[in-house]
């Protein structure tokens, strides 16, 4: 037997089984799109890679008399998802612990979110929301739990708080659980939304450091996301090819509504070629895709940005360029340091001249803006207003031709 027969046996034996039917193939390309879900949370713990540690570290808040919890972090970071087990697959084992989720929207304020949340609970008989009025404070809240049946230990999840715009509901909620902390009150408080700090969560309001367990939620790391793909795998009884998962890794900067989306896409082109493998090609498939089925606020973001009837006005060049640069830690780049990526993207030595324009308009309300500026004249920094906007440019400047995927890694 020579050296290549015992691999070539190994490959025939764990070659996936092709489906044999029409109607089989419709049912694989179901659960391809069933099982990537780039516009809607992840709600199941088995197919959620990574952020163990946070969600030890909430358990502990829960089982903490006076300890409670914040989310916070960039969008398109996995926040909701993670919220979304908390509620369905952790606390939902625990029979003294009752779970409320509630989202918030730009409508609510500090009385609507707890009468929202206190429609779930019951005391004499009758809906506790009914205790809520205009001028409930900390000391009400603090009350209707203190009535709530001993076997009960409410858990409230607040998601989506950074919609809030009530500025008196920030000092409110901060009141509240401050109040219940100080009080020990059996109720557990998680608070998720969108922001770099607890302060800008709060709209500056944030004095609650005390007894509170503060949890950023960083992107997921490249080895997290390749677990999400490997994840699912065995579930479609499908390959990928190595180099097609780093790319779809690469390309996605962290966040997991990326992967969703490029490998709904390229799964459901390799099913529609009737191959249980995804390819080079399934993957020019999907960025395409992906570029036409982004979330549309991020598409017209782009759109608004890179929109002009001038020739050579280089705005797709451009944004691509500030997509592609290297930042720092808190996702800001400086000036100089596009002269690289710009260079490469244009075939010609790019300084900081041409491109400051760009720089600039992207900061107006005309292009976005799309753009945030932050320090002192010659030494600024700039950062993308919406972190998702960086991976969609640079999958729209591959869709386009400015830049080939495999030049990413």
């Amino acid at each position: 037997m020579s050296a290549d027969q015992p691999r070539l046996f190994d490959d025939l034996v764990n070659k996936p089984i092709l489906p044999h039917s029409e109607q089989e193939w419709s049912r694989l390309e179901f659960h391809a799109s069933e099982v990537f879900s780039p516009h809607s949370p992840v709600d199941d713990e088995a197919l959620f890679a990574g952020r163990f540690d946070i969600l030890s570290d909430m358990i502990d808040v829960v089982f903490q008399k006076g300890c409670h919890g914040i989310i916070y972090g960039e969008r398109g970071v996995g926040k909701t998802s993670f919220a979304n087990i908390l509620r369905d697959q952790v606390f939902s084992r625990a029979e003294t612990v009752k779970v409320i989720k509630r989202n918030c929207t730009s409508n609510h304020d500090y009385k609507l979110i707890w009468r929202h949340i206190f429609d779930d609970f019951q005391i004499n008989g009758s809906e506790s929301s009914q205790y809520i009025d205009d001028n409930t404070g900390a000391y009400e809240v603090f009350k209707v739990f203190d009535m709530m049946p001993l076997i009960h230990r409410p858990l409230i999840i607040i998601d989506e708080f950074d919609r809030i715009k009530d500025d008196a509901t920030f000092i409110k909620m901060a009141d509240t659980i401050k109040y219940l902390a100080d009080y020990s009150s059996k109720a557990t408080i998680i608070i998720v939304g969108v922001g770099d700090s607890v302060h800008d969560l709060f709209g500056g309001h944030s004095s609650i450091h005390r007894n509170i367990r503060q949890r950023k939620m960083p992107k997921m790391t490249k080895q997290e996301l390749t677990d999400l793909i490997q994840k699912r795998l065995p579930i479609l009884n499908m390959r990928i090819s190595t180099n097609v998962e780093r790319r779809i890794v690469d390309l996605s900067q962290g966040f997991p509504g990326y992967t969703h989306l490029l490998c709904q896409s390229a799964f459901r082109s390799a099913i529609t070629r009737k191959d249980m493998e995804v390819t080079d090609f399934d993957l020019r498939r999907a960025i395409s895709r992906s570029v036409e089925l982004g979330e549309e606020t991020v598409r017209d973001a782009y759109l608004k940005a890179v929109r002009s009837t001038k020739p050579n006005h280089q705005y797709k060049e451009a944004l691509l360029a500030f997509a592609l640069t290297i930042t720092n830690d808190k996702g800001y780049f400086k000036a100089k340091d596009v002269k690289g990526p710009f260079s490469k993207i244009t075939g010609k030595d790019m300084d900081i001249p041409n491109y400051a324009r760009h720089l600039q308009e992207f900061q107006s309300g005309e292009r976005g803006p799309v753009l945030l500026r932050d320090g002192k004249p010659k030494s600024y920094e700039y950062r993308f207003r919406d972190p998702l906007l960086r991976p969609f440019a640079i999958l729209a400047g591959i869709n386009d031709g400015l830049i080939q995927a495999s030049e990413l890694s």
